[in-house]
């Protein structure tokens, strides 16, 4: 069995006395320090990277400033301007802002300037309440580290769980990012992005965010573990399934997107390769490109595959929910062809297709039906031509007999798979126009865990 990474505290160029107290936070991005800091007086310590490569790690004191209240809204974008962020410095094992008064330890510091203010930049700052973790912030002694599941460029991905007290063991997926590399920043960076969109969702077809832990060495970031892995994996190495499973993988994942959109999240890279598969519903992961908008064109190329892309993007990188449309079309595709859009082909000649309005082929085992919705539905060349993800779901339930239900409680939800008819799915039901659903009877459920806040 691949040995997993072992899980230190971050122990150079910093007070490591610091990772005992509870309003220390390791390298918690700037982004993120305003969701914690709501109050004036607020504070919290937390690492900072210098931008010269080789440059040791600030220690910075970030401080809630707003003593005449001016600060109306609970947005945390609009807290940030009244933020202040403050670097510790050390010299000779000495702690200091002010030069004229240092300390033997950073909590000492902290310490004396919650009983006197602090003159920083002509403004009278006051210490008042350091703020601890998150319920999404992990110390490295509530993760455990077990198997190896595979490596990227600047890390890996570990089977593991988080351990709390008063809770069972919850298995989870880990992805460690390990080392000071301008790859490793970066990618911390995008982890932390996709987790401050996932906070917020829950939906048992998007892959679930548990938390991060930042104090420790390496930096882990913590998601549902979905045991059959990524999608495109599963569909190779388990060919010649029955239509009924390809079909609820087809509506799990639409089910998905569609909640997405309702909270205004674009995916931008749907791709089998992009999607989690738990043995009944796939869930929607791979949310490095995602964006909390409703039009986002990006602005300076990426590294994406043309042909997976809907025109418009191939063409002038922008993205919508008509082009995730488009992209779950080319899912529906590959769940059925078990194979990527335009394999074979270069990038350059998917791309020139793609433009042509030249889609793939589906094979014999795509119902007619469903493959002709989705040309025109979701592949037609012009987007506002292109059904949105409420009417295509609509027509998927009614054509399908799969309808979703979440109920919410205290620590789990239901989701439950209903089927209108036995054996529906085995025929190809012609639909003259998009159905009013209604529930049809129990086929079978499934429960999923809740993150407690």
């Amino acid at each position: 069995m691949p040995k997993a990474p072992d899980i230190a505290p971050q122990a150079e160029a910093f007070d490591v006395s610091l990772i005992k107290y509870d309003y220390f936070h390791g390298l918690l991005p700037r982004e993120d320090v305003a969701v914690l800091l709501t109050r004036h007086g607020d504070f919290l310590l937390r690492l900072s990277e210098a931008d010269t490569m080789g440059a040791k790690m600030e220690m910075v004191l970030s401080v809630m400033h707003d003593p005449k209240s001016r600060c109306r809204s609970n947005e945390p974008a609009a807290r940030m301007n009244y933020i202040m962020h403050i670097i510790i410095q050390s010299a000779k094992k000495r702690y200091y802002i002010v030069c004229y008064r240092t300390f033997n330890s950073v909590p000492n510091l902290v310490l004396f300037y919650l009983k006197h203010v602090l003159i920083f930049r002509s403004q009278i700052v006051q210490l008042a309440n350091g703020i601890g973790l998150a319920p999404w912030e992990f110390r490295a002694e509530n993760l455990q580290l077990e198997q190896l599941i595979r490596k990227f460029s600047c890390g890996e991905v570990v089977k593991g769980k988080v351990i709390r007290k008063d809770m069972a063991p919850v298995e989870v997926a880990v992805k460690t990012v390990a080392g000071r590399s301008q790859e490793a920043r970066e990618k911390i960076l995008e982890l932390m992005a996709q987790c401050r969109m996932l906070n917020d969702l829950y939906h048992p077809c998007v892959v679930q965010f548990f938390g991060v832990c930042l104090i420790a060495q390496p930096s882990c970031f913590v998601f549902e573990f979905v045991p059959q892995g990524p999608l495109d994996e599963w569909l190779r190495a388990n060919k010649g399934l029955k239509r009924d499973e390809l079909l609820l993988m087809i509506v799990s994942a639409g089910w998905g997107l569609e909640y997405l959109h309702q909270n205004s999240i674009l995916h931008t890279d749907l791709a089998a390769k992009n999607c989690l598969y738990d043995g009944q519903f796939v869930k929607l992961s791979g949310f490095g490109k995602a964006r909390k908008a409703s039009t986002y064109t990006m602005k300076a190329a990426r590294k994406m595959s043309n042909r997976w892309m809907a025109p418009e993007s191939v063409l002038a990188f922008r993205f919508t929910q008509k082009s995730d449309v488009y992209g779950y079309g080319v899912l529906i595709y590959e769940i059925f062809a078990v194979k990527e859009p335009y394999e074979g082909l270069s990038n350059i000649d998917a791309r020139t297709l793609i433009l042509e309005n030249d889609t793939p082929d589906f094979p014999g085992v795509a119902l007619k039906t469903l493959t002709e919705f989705v040309r025109e539905k979701m592949w037609a060349l012009d987007p506002d031509k292109r059904s949105d993800m409420r009417q295509i779901m609509i027509w998927m339930q009614g054509y399908t007999g799969m309808g979703l239900q979440i109920v919410g409680g205290e620590t789990c939800v239901t989701a439950t798979v209903h089927q209108k008819v036995d054996n529906l799915l085995s025929k190809d039901v012609e639909l003259q126009s998009l159905p009013n659903f209604k529930e049809p009877g129990l086929k079978t459920s499934t429960k999923l865990k809740k993150k407690k806040n």
